[in-house]
């Protein structure tokens, strides 16, 4: 026998009384207590069965977002104690299912939140209860690679996706999605060059599109515009993330559309964007996603971008403790780490070098345990001009090395690495090495439409020349760099170059 208040509310089908004032807070309670009470774990197996599948029920009646994953969850018990009672029947099939597309559509709201932890736990469980065949089950695959890979799980992530694109073998949709998840782990974890990974995505998007699927079609125009946003086609990317996000939206996947918004805001941030646009543009996107921690953090690091040019530091840096005290709360180590790029790039922005590398260093050597290395080198490029900056000229010309070597096709981190490369061994006497790599970083960043780049990569081969002792070409590159920052209403970096100029002209 059950105790008095659990055997209550256990009978016909767990139905709340029409006047019960009980709060679904307190059903969630009752759950945890009914399975603490010693008499339910005395019950044979089949009761046990049985009572999860009434509670289900009852949960299934309740409006609540969260009712999902409990019935899920009962659904998912009463199979599991089904199964160990003997062979798998109809019944017992029609269980699994259930239980597995309630747990989806969890995990699916855990992901609008920005719980990737949690949606990595539903995900899995709900593959658990599927056939290998099944149809449902090659569209999760994807999904649950995708978010590993975003944690920094690549190693499973690998295995996933191979499974994914074995099992998809018959299913072009679900191949396609699966072979574009692989390509972002493998551009994530640098085991791949972009081009290669470019090619084998445009050939998914292909099949996709002859097949209507919205669903692949926002993850691979997202594919694609990240890899050109890598490589400072600002304009290339935002048409594709534009197209990324209509898709998103017409198969409803409300993460991926605040995703394509936001990246939409980095584009405004680096891009030719002026800076008071961007800023409205951030703003009216931290207002759309305000109460969902997850979608507001990379707005809050952009946001910061934005106050620390226009010289507001403390702001900036508030806004960065914030975006990390998030990330941290919700599990994202890996996105915590590289996250750090653009708080360290804030301090750089301020001239305070060491508290850059007090940021940039611990983040360095967690991406670096994690072979995350498109990462890795982002935050590396941003390390070596730190390193530089406060005189330890050979370590940071050893680190600029490495970090171009990672991926000579990521053109903005080679050239920020060689800005850094080229300040280092002019301080060292070699001003000839030192101006051929500033000049070839310019050239470099040149491609690219990232104005605030452009305009450091100035600001730099100025330094290197007056190192030399050629002031006047200092100062002609100088007013090439100032007319850029004022393009971009960059206050701070502005400021500084009128400075150096009008020290010149004494």
């Amino acid at each position: 026998m059950l105790p008095r208040h659990l055997e209550k509310l256990t009978r016909k089908g767990f139905t709340e009384p029409k006047q019960s004032s009980r709060p679904f807070e307190i059903a969630l309670r009752f759950r945890h207590a009914l399975l603490q009470e010693a008499a339910y774990r005395s019950l044979p197996k089949e009761q046990r069965a049985q009572m999860h599948e009434r509670l289900a029920l009852w949960f299934a009646q309740r409006p609540e977002s969260a009712a999902d994953e409990l019935v899920g969850y009962h659904l998912e018990q009463a199979h599991r104690y089904r199964t160990e009672l003997g062979p798998e029947d109809d019944h017992g099939r029609a269980l699994a299912r259930q239980a597995a597309e309630r747990l989806a559509a969890a995990a699916q709201r855990a992901l609008n939140r920005g719980d990737r932890p949690a949606q990595v736990n539903l995900l899995s469980r709900s593959l658990e209860l599927l056939p290998v065949e099944d149809a449902a089950r090659l569209e999760l695959l994807p999904e649950l690679g995708t978010t590993l890979t975003s944690m920094g799980d690549f190693a499973r992530a690998e295995v996933v996706l191979a499974e994914a694109i074995v099992a998809a073998a018959n299913d072009a949709p679900a191949g396609a999605r699966a072979r574009i998840a692989r390509a972002d782990l493998r551009a994530t974890s640098g085991a791949e060059s972009f081009p290669s990974l470019r090619r084998e995505a445009e050939r998914a998007i292909r099949v996709l599109q002859k097949l209507g699927d919205d669903v692949g079609l926002a993850k691979g125009w997202a594919f694609l515009a990240w890899n050109d946003h890598v490589q400072g086609h600002e304009v290339a990317a935002q048409e594709e993330w534009e197209r990324s996000i209509e898709h998103a939206r017409r198969a409803g996947r409300r993460w991926d559309e605040i995703e394509g918004l936001t990246q939409l805001v980095w584009i405004a941030v680096w891009g030719p964007t002026p800076r008071v646009d961007a800023l409205r543009r951030c703003e009216q996107n931290l207002e759309a996603v305000k109460g969902h921690p997850g979608l507001e953090a990379p707005l809050l690091g952009a946001l910061s971008c934005l106050r620390a040019l226009e010289g507001r530091f403390d702001d900036a840096r508030a806004l960065v403790a914030r975006r990390a005290e998030t990330l941290h709360e919700l599990g994202l180590a890996l996105e915590e780490a590289w996250a750090s790029w653009s708080a360290g790039w804030v301090e750089l922005l301020a001239g305070d070098a060491a508290a850059a590398e007090g940021v940039l260093r611990p983040s360095y050597e967690r991406l670096e345990e994690a072979g995350a290395t498109g990462y890795l080198q982002i935050v590396g490029s941003h390390l070596a001009q730190a390193v530089c900056m406060q005189g330890r000229f050979e370590e940071a010309e050893r680190l600029a090395l490495l970090v171009e070597h990672l991926d000579p096709t990521s053109v903005a981190e080679v050239a920020d690495a060689r800005r850094a490369r080229a300040k280092a061994v002019a301080r060292l006497g070699r001003t000839d090495e030192g101006e051929r790599l500033a000049r070839a970083a310019v050239a470099l960043i040149d491609r690219t439409e990232f104005l605030i780049d452009r305009a450091d990569a100035r600001m730099d081969l100025a330094e290197v020349l007056l190192v030399a002792g050629r002031s006047h070409e200092a100062a002609q590159v100088l007013e090439k760099a100032l007319h850029l920052h004022e393009d971009k209403g960059n206050l701070v970096s502005a400021e500084r170059a009128r400075a150096l100029l009008t020290e010149l002209e004494r």
